[in-house]
């Protein structure tokens, strides 16, 4: 299979593109690719004494991008809820809020050479140290068409001391998005 289309270049691609954090009103937060890697410390206990008051925990919901589908990425904000009088105060989940709006920016508008945002290229990853631009784009594109536009935000209740805000964002390859038009050639 092309490397532009195997399944683990695409969402190592897309995870290059979200980072591993994200810096909102000059906080740095965390951003956890793995499962196997996330809620580190068990930071949803209510007992732990963690410092970090907010983080983002990313899975990949469905992986069929360069198969004539998309690959859809969830991104988990979590924000610790305190009251007024703590230090690290955040009743109405502001925190949360702010950082979901940092994750949606990224993928959305114009970049700095006036392409959008959104579409950006697929590495090959067989060398980690030195990926290898493709050729081969990558567009985030919400079922309605919009190009950099989120699949789906939604935000649970609290629980247990913590905002949760959980998102969706759809990627295709560009020759995906051509439909059943889209021609393949292993």
């Amino acid at each position: 299979m092309d490397s532009s289309r195997t399944a683990r270049n695409i969402r190592i691609t897309i995870q290059d593109k979200v980072g591993n954090t994200i810096t909102v009103d000059g906080v740095t937060y965390n951003i956890y690719h793995s499962y196997t890697f996330a809620d580190p410390d068990d930071m949803r206990d209510p007992d732990s004494r963690t410092q970090e008051p907010a983080w983002v925990e990313s899975t990949f919901l469905v992986q069929r991008a360069g198969r004539r589908g998309s690959s859809i990425l969830q991104l988990d904000v979590f924000s610790k809820v305190g009251g007024e009088s703590e230090d690290d105060n955040d009743p109405f989940g502001m925190r949360a809020e702010s950082i979901a709006d940092g994750l949606e920016d990224l993928f959305s508008g114009l970049g700095g050479g006036g392409s959008p945002k959104g579409r950006f290229h697929v590495k090959n990853y067989s060398n980690p140290f030195n990926p290898i631009d493709t050729g081969v784009c990558i567009v985030c594109q919400n079922s309605q068409g919009d190009l950099g536009m989120i699949e789906d935000r939604r935000i649970s209740s609290s629980e247990e001391g913590l905002r949760r805000i959980t998102m969706t964002l759809r990627f295709q390859l560009l020759q995906d998005t051509a439909g059943p038009a889209a021609f393949y050639i292993d």
